[in-house]
């Protein structure tokens, strides 16, 4: 063997000697597939992206514009979801069909309560405005569709309650992963840092606001309402559209108290909102509670309110 092949064999075998070490201390994987971590809805992807530090493959069940009531899983996400390593919940109406399907079809995926732990709310009410039905519940009150009157899920409003998330998202990595233990506590801390600098600015930028009613078409915002001392107050009726005498007292009670800025979102009507808006010289904002960028909607969403009150 001549020199120059001796010098490639040997360039060669240090080459792979470098690979096979890389793959034992488990610093380099040629080829494999990161573990698949799907959660419900697009901000859980985001907190969990930022703790899983390349860890996990991180997917959203909902895509964008979907309504998470009424969203029902195709057959080849359903299938894409058996195959992941875990699955954290949020607690939405349709999962509670989906949990117990996936846990007969996938025994070995991890299924998280996503929302455990986190302090629900009830669901805004707004008896105030319309008389009550002869039934149990009063017209007012607002039932999106799907829910069945029990707590408020729309939590990740509230980045309080997002930080539970968070923590119950790192724990569950952990046990999946034990050898990501320390990164996925180190990611944890900057991401409860991020999130409790997000909280005091939106607590300052509110300060003036408390008090303050503000209408939404479905009620998405009852946790950014409940933390900053705000008011929400819902246009659909019983998670429909409302009718012209609902209507009627919607602006009548915003007329009197001042409503200056009505919510909407693509995964709902916007027609009830633009009839009470009109109506009051309120401005119609479109704010997707699901918007990619939790963080920096929900600062929108403050300075939306604060600019309400100028």
């Amino acid at each position: 063997m001549d020199k120059g092949a001796r010098d490639w064999l040997r360039r060669a075998l240090r080459g792979a000697l470098f690979i096979f070490i890389g793959v034992l201390w488990g610093g380099i994987s040629w080829g494999a597939e990161l573990p698949v971590l799907y959660v419900a809805l697009i901000p859980q992807k985001e907190v969990a992206e930022s703790l899983v530090g390349g860890r996990f493959r991180v997917k959203a069940l909902l895509p964008p514009g979907a309504d998470p009531h009424t969203f029902e899983p195709k057959p080849h996400q359903m299938v894409d979801l058996a195959r992941a390593r875990a699955y954290i919940s949020a607690g939405l109406p349709f999962e509670g069909a989906l949990v117990p399907r996936l846990r007969g079809a996938a025994p070995e995926l991890v299924v998280v309560a996503g929302d455990g732990g986190i302090d629900k709310i009830a669901l805004t009410p707004s008896e105030e405005l319309f008389a009550p039905d002869s039934g149990d519940t009063p017209r007012g009150h607002s039932r999106p569709h799907g829910e069945d009157g029990g707590g408020d899920p729309h939590f990740w409003t509230s980045p309080r309650r997002m930080a539970v998330m968070a923590h119950t998202m790192a724990e569950a990595l952990e046990a999946l992963d034990p050898a990501g233990a320390e990164e996925y506590q180190k990611n944890l801390g900057t991401l409860e840092g991020a999130i409790a600098a997000l909280d005091e600015e939106l607590r300052a930028l509110l300060a003036g606001c408390r008090g303050m009613a503000f209408f939404v078409f479905h009620p998405a915002w009852g946790y950014l309402a409940a933390d900053y001392g705000l008011r929400q107050i819902p246009i659909e009726v019983e998670g429909k559209e409302p009718k012209a005498a609902d209507l009627a007292r919607l602006v009548l009670w915003g007329r009197e108290r001042g409503v200056r800025v009505i919510f909407v979102s693509p995964q709902f009507s916007r027609k009830g909102a633009a009839a009470v808006a009109a109506e009051i010289g309120a401005t119609l904002v479109d704010l997707d509670p699901l918007a990619p960028g939790w963080m920096e909607n929900l600062r929108r969403a403050g300075h939306l309110l604060r600019d309400a009150v100028k």
